[in-house]
């Protein structure tokens, strides 16, 4: 199977193994948000923008089920909420997140090749591992467009951004996030679920 299903026409490279889109989708279900597990992003007046992490209070049966069950202990579930275009970076401390996408707000995911010999990076406060990129250091490798209910894994460990066509529109997703299971290695455990 390829990268992934785009609907940006000429506009993903399949060279690029960064993500896939599995072959299942999932059904609308009841959730809660619980403790903030961690934000990135900034406050302008009394309004947060960027990317939120929460704990959930959801049945999360149809999430793990994805993953063998041996492996599903390197797999936390968490939400992710995004309010506003997110720049090139990486993750912090995850190496492979599961994208359950509830409201995919029509979101263009980019992800990025690192041309330069030495790319300038950067990071916020609570960056760990993960930076950010100047785009000038990068050319983009591939890219989609999300349905809502569709489930994507990506390799964050990869530069990618998240552009909002729409300023007023918001991107919600479940996601299962490991940080010790590499891209590839959940691409072969989604195969043997007959995900991939």
């Amino acid at each position: 199977m390829g990268v992934g299903s785009s609907n940006l026409s000429g506009r993903t490279n399949y060279k690029y193994l960064m993500f896939k889109k599995l072959t299942k989708t999932f059904t609308q279900t009841d959730f809660s948000l619980k403790d903030e597990v961690i934000s990135y992003g900034k406050v302008i007046s009394d309004t947060f923008y960027g990317i939120r992490y929460n704990d959930i209070d959801v049945e999360s049966k149809q999430f793990f089920e994805v993953i063998p069950e041996v492996f599903r202990k390197g797999f936390q579930l968490h939400s992710m909420q995004i309010n506003s275009s997110v720049p090139p970076h990486t993750d912090s401390k995850i190496l492979t997140t599961i994208n359950f996408y509830i409201k995919s707000g029509n979101a263009i995911t980019t992800f990025y090749d690192v041309v330069s010999t030495n790319p300038t990076t950067t990071q916020i406060t609570n960056q760990t591992n993960g930076k950010m990129f100047y785009i000038d250091d990068l050319v983009v490798a591939s890219e989609f467009v999300a349905n809502d209910f569709d489930i994507y894994v990506l390799d964050v460990t990869k530069p990618h951004s998240v552009q909002l066509t729409d300023p007023n529109a918001e991107r919600t997703a479940f996601v299962l996030q490991s940080t010790c299971f590499k891209f590839d290695v959940v691409c072969n455990m989604l195969r043997k679920t007959n995900c991939l």
